[in-house]
């Protein structure tokens, strides 16, 4: 049987450039009408660096969904056009400027500061996989911002006169929360 679109691209990786953090480290892509439709019914939570990218979408509802979700829109260039934390079950939320929508865990919003304006950082699986066999090597960096500094280098660099530079105190959602 064919695998899908989203099947065979994996997990991706969603860091907001704007403020050096990491939304989500296993972010699946929703791409197809009936992945789309399903989005995360059926599930019974999100743990810490999980969400779902849905593509395109511009509005979303939370009917029957079993717990609260926080929304990053996003345009075609992955500026953030709106964010809505902690919507709760039986809730619409929409921009219709919006292209794509992450749904993430309540909380991820304030954790990494993420506003309107931020540009978010969607990165493919091929480079979680490199990132991964990075980490086996002796000397590579243990922080995941710092292993995507040289990809975000060349975009952050187009978007302001700074070059990125890796900061170790940077946390992702999960970490903030255990200490």
């Amino acid at each position: 049987m064919p695998q899908s679109r989203e099947a065979a691209s994996g997990l991706r990786q969603a860091v907001n450039v704007t403020r050096k953090t990491i939304l989500a480290n296993e972010l699946q892509l929703a791409g197809s009408g009936e992945s789309r439709r399903k989005g995360l019914l059926g599930r019974e939570s999100l743990r810490p660096g999980e969400g779902l990218w849905i593509v395109p979408c511009e509005s979303v509802h939370t009917f029957f969904m079993r717990f609260a979700i926080d929304l990053v829109y996003l345009d075609r260039k992955h500026k953030v056009r709106k964010v809505r934390s902690s919507v709760g079950p039986w809730r619409m939320s929409a921009c219709f400027t919006a292209h794509s929508v992450l749904e993430l865990p309540a909380g991820t919003i304030r954790e990494t500061q993420t506003e309107c304006g931020d540009v978010i950082e969607i990165a493919p699986a091929e480079a979680a996989a490199d990132d991964q066999a990075r980490e086996s090597q002796p000397n590579s960096p243990a922080d995941p911002l710092e292993r995507l500094a040289p990809r975000l280098a060349g975009k952050n660099a187009a978007a302001s006169d700074e070059r990125p530079t890796a900061d170790p105190s940077l946390r992702s959602p999960g970490d903030l929360r255990s200490g």
